[in-house]
């Protein structure tokens, strides 16, 4: 069985969804015989690489909610995570465009790591509260993950 999963690395609902699967294939013995691909699909492909402003402001602005109603949002959706066992640390969280992060999941599927790049991107966001738009960043996570150094560098200045 292939499923295909389109989601961004700054969408908290994709985070939990992502868990919500795995828990499911898990629980249904069907871990390994499926086969779950992740797609690149960017929430705001205009977003700015450095924003200025905190998710909470991001938030109140695109939905037209006070900044106070955005934090409450947030607490809840971070609840929501530490149900599947997952932190959200909206406070300290870095807004970002994302399209250089799923060129790096990309190129980590071709590499065979992508499943380990994904969920680490995940968590270098919503968790670790790190730049996932900065290409230093990424090419550190991408070292994690069992890249090389050299060569995901060279692939993110294409």
């Amino acid at each position: 069985m292939k499923i295909e999963v389109w989601s961004d690395f700054v969408c908290p609902f994709c985070y939990i969804g992502k868990r919500h699967l795995e828990q499911a294939l898990c629980s249904t013995g069907l871990g390994d015989k499926a086969e779950v691909v992740f797609k690149s699909f960017e929430l705001d492909p205009d977003a700015p690489v450095n924003p200025g402003v905190s998710v909470h402001e991001r938030l109140a602005a695109k939905y037209g909610m006070s900044l106070e109603e955005a934090k409450a949002a947030n607490a809840k959706m971070a609840e929501r995570a530490a149900a599947v066992g997952l932190t959200y640390h909206f406070d300290t969280m870095i807004p970002t465009n994302t399209f250089d992060a799923h060129r790096l999941a990309q190129f980590a599927v071709q590499k065979g790591v992508g499943e380990v790049m994904v969920e680490r991107l995940f968590k270098a966001y919503f968790t670790d509260s790190l730049h996932i738009g900065d290409r230093q960043v990424l090419v550190q996570l991408g070292v994690e993950a069992g890249l090389d150094k050299e060569e995901t560098e060279a692939m993110l200045e294409q």
